[in-house]
């Protein structure tokens, strides 16, 4: 089955969103690690917590589909 232009355009730009906020959480807390020698994070909200575990999922997914069919094509 193939997914409407707008539906995969959509899907695209919350994997590659997601992962692009991943390397700037890395980026972050890397400093962190290097500035302080130690990184502690706590999150109170939710909301937050709530949202954190699926969109953690979809992540992964999204970065799987998009190794196996686009970087492994190019080899």
């Amino acid at each position: 089955m193939k997914l409407p232009n707008w539906l995969r355009n959509l899907l695209h730009l919350l994997g590659l969103a997601l992962l692009g906020g991943t390397v700037a959480l890395q980026a972050i807390v890397f400093s962190d690690i290097v500035m302080k020698g130690k990184f502690i994070g706590y999150e109170n909200n939710p909301l937050v917590l709530a949202a954190e575990a699926p969109l953690t999922v979809y992540a992964a997914v999204y970065y799987s589909h998009f190794y196996l069919n686009y970087i492994r094509k190019q080899k």
